[in-house]
């Protein structure tokens, strides 16, 4: 379940991870590029799918979109070691009294990358 994985709690917080899949690699330097895929643009080269990585958010639901939690969607992409994100998903749901927003994306590696 997304909520465990995430081990989110009552108070208002921002929580990430990644859970990988299948062959693991090593994390990537903080400012190596992840290029994002959103909606039905798929890379135009040869990838793999390595794993998923995620961001939730307690907050007013409204206040927090997408262009908030990609920096941290990245920062997990790179500690997967990926290249890419691709195929992202939003959840807006109330939870309590508080809002949750959660962010999913595939990390992706292209196969023809040299790292």
């Amino acid at each position: 379940m997304l909520f465990g994985a995430l081990g989110l709690s009552s108070c208002a917080s921002t929580q990430s991870d990644y859970l990988p899949s299948g062959e693991r690699f090593a994390e990537r330097p903080i400012d190596a590029k992840i290029d994002v895929y959103e909606g039905d643009i798929i890379p135009d080269r040869t990838y793999t799918v390595i794993g998923e990585v995620y961001v939730s958010k307690e907050a007013h639901l409204r206040s927090y979109k997408l262009e908030n939690a990609m920096p941290e969607l990245k920062v997990q992409a790179r500690r997967v070691g990926a290249h890419a994100i691709m195929s992202i998903t939003e959840k807006r749901s109330r939870h309590l009294e508080a809002g949750l927003y959660i962010v999913s994306a595939k990390a992706i590696r292209y196969s023809d990358a040299s790292e």
